[in-house]
């Protein structure tokens, strides 16, 4: 991410079973994604804040998703493979390669905050 997005730059990324808080968008380019892909509604835009899981393998990506999809405590909203050529039109772009999951915590303290009805990236 560049300064511009809000990064200043790549987050830290290991391979393994590693968690890794990523970068928060800057609110400028958060709204030129709201008004650019959204028509305005910023609520439609999920990828502020994320979280990295990196893995060695393949096999670790699938046992992750295999824990987030069994865990009563979220929702899962979408997923995305940018991995898979076949799933991916700009397969020969250059950029980010990996599983993008979106969901939306079901807690109780997610209700109490009001934000269980905000998806994460």
């Amino acid at each position: 991410a560049s300064a511009d997005e809000g990064g200043g730059g790549d987050a830290p990324f290991d391979v393994g079973h590693v968690v890794r808080q990523g970068w928060l968008k800057h609110p400028r380019r958060a709204a030129e994604k709201a008004r650019g892909r959204y028509g305005g509604d910023v609520s439609r835009v999920v990828d502020i804040c994320r979280i990295r899981l990196c893995h060695e393998t393949v096999e670790g990506v699938r046992a992750c998703l295999d824990v987030i999809a069994g865990d009563a405590r979220v929702k899962v909203v979408r997923v995305k493979n940018t991995l898979d050529k076949e799933q991916t039109a700009s397969w020969r772009a250059a950029g980010f390669r990996g599983v993008t999951v979106n969901l939306r915590f079901t807690t109780p303290e997610a209700r109490t905050l009001g934000v269980d009805g905000h998806v994460c990236e």
